[in-house]
């Protein structure tokens, strides 16, 4: 007779089924909109994520290996997505000052509007998922979720 090994499953955690199904639930928070109408031109979210990645840094400007790093992608897939953004005229590329061979990449007048303008819908959006929220509540859930990314993260 053949039988079928049955492993035990351990006893799921109530909180973390909770956090599993609102994490899938977010998914839909972050998928829209997948582009931004910004000057009449729709930018695409990689585009977003380039002019972030660059805003993030104190000289305002980024190697394409700097952007690959913040963005977790393959150099190559950087230099394409910092190309589409050229495209979009919200970055410039500048020879490096030390190696002429290393570009940097900076934000454009344009791209500094982009930015402002990405970060304030967002903010808008947490706005409204946050509206029932007390404030210490806002900055317990600031501290766990980025407690949270960092863990994420690694």
């Amino acid at each position: 007779m053949y039988r079928t090994h049955m492993s035990s499953r351990p006893a799921e955690d109530p909180d973390l089924v909770a956090v599993d199904e609102a994490l899938l639930r977010l998914r839909r928070f972050f998928r829209t909109p997948a582009a931004l109408e910004h000057d009449n031109r729709s930018v695409d979210l990689s585009t977003l994520l380039v002019v972030t990645a660059i805003a993030a840094e104190p000289a305002g400007e980024a190697s394409v290996g700097q952007i690959a790093t913040a963005l977790e992608v393959a150099p190559s897939t950087a230099s394409r997505l910092v190309g589409r953004a050229e495209t979009c005229g919200v970055v410039v590329r500048l020879a490096g000052r030390v190696d002429a061979r290393q570009s940097l990449v900076r934000l454009t007048p344009d791209g500094v509007a982009l930015h402002e303008r990405a970060r304030t819908f967002r903010h808008a959006r947490l706005r409204a998922a946050t509206a029932g929220f007390t404030t210490e509540e806002k900055h317990q859930f600031a501290r766990l979720l980025t407690r949270f990314a960092a863990g994420a993260g690694s």
